[in-house]
């Protein structure tokens, strides 16, 4: 009942705590600079119409310069957290909880004194409005805060001066919490429903450029990136390599084994050019049918050499048979002349892959 009352749960998503810091050190950030801005107006006042504090004007001067520097204090480590300099989340939320306690603090003290004066609660009441429902924090945190302020009234002096002000304020300070809890739980709400949309459009992204079969990333992800890498590699004036490959006599195994060994087969290709992709900082794309694509934004020496080897060690099994895996590659590394230039790289990768394949063949009949 506790738990579910304070929230406590939904507290142990550290990414939400995180996100939560960030949108509380911005408000405080901002809140920073109006005070100070309001502060100073109010110093320069109280030199201009003295007369308007009655006999307090010390202690309003006080407040004044006290609350300034604080707020200066608030604005320049909210912004060292902003810019990373400080990175101790937990650091962060005690920054943001203990300047909620002395803002209300500050705001009870001017209110005590304007009720002394013949004035109102109206700058507490404001505060107390203003960080519950501008600042989201956990329910016991608020908790904490609110109940720290409103003992500091209770405890200022108990006349007919406060005496009223208690009951007001307790009661407003309830509805206060209130506030807060729900504007906590509408925050968590809201950055479960942006992380399930973030998680979902990755998913769908994911499914736009990979090959469902294969595994590998599609032909419509390749014309996107050979463009990036090429021109990349342009700009840079580095060196861009493309691997072409397609499986040796393929069609023959499918109308052998049929079209589901034949996906097997595929797979198994695809696994092994993921893998040695991945470890040479590459990018490897199922082309069409049995043929593949790698592309790299850089050179590694004897890469071509490097995928034969690899491809040559891959075996699979079909229905409690070993196969080995037979493909041709086509290699090109060059350095881009002309930023165009990417599909033209394909192309005499291609026609290198096929120079290769027919060498084989004729090595086969020889």
């Amino acid at each position: 009942m506790i738990t579910k009352l304070f929230l406590t749960n939904t507290y142990s998503n550290r990414d939400f705590e995180f996100s939560n810091n960030k949108f509380n050190i911005r408000r405080i950030m901002i809140f920073s600079m109006i005070t100070i801005a309001i502060e100073a107006m109010m110093i320069t006042y109280s030199y201009i119409k003295p007369e308007h504090f009655f006999d307090m004007l010390p202690e309003y001067r006080y407040h004044y310069f006290f609350f300034g520097l604080f707020a200066l204090a608030s604005f320049v480590v909210s912004f060292l957290f902003g810019k990373g300099v400080i990175k101790n989340s937990a650091r962060a939320k005690y920054t943001i909880v203990l300047s909620i306690i002395i803002s209300l603090i500050w705001g009870a003290s001017v209110s005590y004194m304007d009720i002394r004066t013949g004035g109102t609660l109206i700058v507490y009441l404001s505060f107390l409005f203003l960080f519950t429902s501008a600042i989201s924090i956990r329910p016991i945190d608020s908790l904490v805060a609110i109940t720290i302020s409103q003992i500091f009234i209770v405890t200022i002096e108990l006349n007919s001066h406060i005496a009223g002000a208690i009951v007001n304020t307790s009661l407003f300070s309830l509805f206060a919490w209130i506030v807060s809890r729900q504007q906590y739980s509408n925050e968590y709400e809201h950055f479960k429903m942006n992380e399930m949309l973030k998680r979902k459009n990755k998913e769908l992204l994911n499914a736009s450029i990979t090959d469902h079969l294969s595994g590998l990333y599609n032909r419509l992800y390749l014309d996107e990136k050979i463009v990036e890498l090429w021109t990349n590699c342009f700009n840079e004036q580095t060196k861009f390599s493309i691997i072409m490959t397609d499986i040796n006599n393929f069609k023959t195994f499918n109308d052998r084994y049929g079209h589901i060994k034949g996906d097997i087969y595929l797979t198994e290709v695809a696994k092994a050019l993921k893998k040695f992709a991945k470890r040479n900082n590459g990018y490897a794309f199922r082309y069409g049918g049995d043929e593949f694509c790698l592309i790299f934004e850089s050179e590694t020496p004897e890469l071509n050499y490097m995928l034969q080897r690899k491809l040559d060690a891959t075996i699979f099994t079909v229905d409690s048979r070993p196969f080995k895996v037979s493909a041709s590659i086509g290699y090109i590394s060059i350095i881009p002349d002309k930023i165009e230039g990417a599909w033209e790289i394909i192309d005499k990768a291609d026609r290198a892959l096929y120079i290769n394949k027919g060498t084989l063949k004729r090595r086969a009949n020889d």
